[in-house]
């Protein structure tokens, strides 16, 4: 079978720290978590520790073939409370950050250039009739000013997960009869053409889809989710669209499924 996508196309994951570290109990999300009445139906817990187990979760990604990882750091941890800032903490980080500075390096003892950008949450943003003007504001207030400002970068990177729909009065809420997921947004893995549509029209340069992904405990929905996704990323490719690469979001469930669900939504989610 021939690949869609280009030999170079670099392929990634993405976490966001307080879903994968685990006991982030200082995050607000921890608290509206343990807060009768939210949408959370259940705490975070340990999550699947990578607070102790990022150097075991990186082999796994390089394992997987992946060649690229964007991690996130969790201020709450950081500054537990206000002008408190705590060094376990930040020693911590830097012996994460420590570990990606050995393997930039080694890269980048080898010869090429290395490129630099910027990386933003764009939703697919979308206005029903008499909804244009609220869309064309939000843009230019939200995203414009950086895309604009990326068009002397080699890249700008695109985080999105579904789309947002504006009418005269703002923003709509889901449109009936599409799913809703527990955390309120469409099912609509489509959005990540009309992020990337956007954000090389208005920057001019190359994409790198930096997080993509579905927030659901469903692992079916997941894998149906990624297919779509990237049958979306498929046809930017074949609309002429410069994107350098993918990083989907890398989800857990509960420490039970760690590996399991992680590997599979990762591995099955290619076309």
């Amino acid at each position: 079978m021939i690949s869609p996508f280009p030999e170079d196309f670099v392929w990634g994951a993405a976490t966001a720290a307080h879903q994968v570290e685990g006991n982030n109990t200082h995050s607000d999300f921890w608290l509206l978590e343990h807060t009768p009445g939210t949408v959370f139906a259940e705490p975070s817990g340990d999550a699947c520790d990578q607070w102790h187990r990022y150097r075991e979760d990186i082999a796994l990604l390089a394992d997987l073939g992946f060649r690229s990882y964007r991690l996130s750091i969790e201020w709450a941890r950081i500054e537990p409370e206000e002008a408190h800032f705590s060094c376990a903490t930040l020693d911590h980080y830097r012996r994460v950050l420590a570990a990606h500075l050995r393997g930039r390096d080694a890269i980048r003892s080898g010869p090429g250039a290395f490129p630099i950008g910027v990386t933003l949450a764009i939703q697919d943003c979308q206005a029903v009739p008499g909804g244009e003007g609220k869309l064309a504001a939000m843009r230019r207030e939200s995203f414009e000013p950086f895309l604009e400002a990326a068009r002397a970068d080699d890249f700008v990177g695109v985080q999105t997960y579904s789309r947002t729909r504006f009418g005269a009065a703002g923003v709509l809420p889901p449109e009936p009869g599409v799913p809703a997921l527990v955390v309120g947004y469409e099912y609509w893995p489509q959005a990540l053409e009309g992020a990337i549509h956007y954000a090389a029209t208005v920057s001019g340069v190359p994409v790198v889809v930096t997080e993509n992904g579905i927030g659901t405990d469903d692992d079916a929905q997941r894998v149906s989710y990624y297919r779509e996704a990237l049958a979306a990323l498929v046809r930017c490719l074949e609309a002429g669209i410069d994107v350098r690469g993918c990083s989907e979001m890398w989800r857990a469930t509960t420490p039970s499924t760690r590996r399991r669900s992680c590997r599979r939504a990762l591995v099955e989610s290619p076309l």
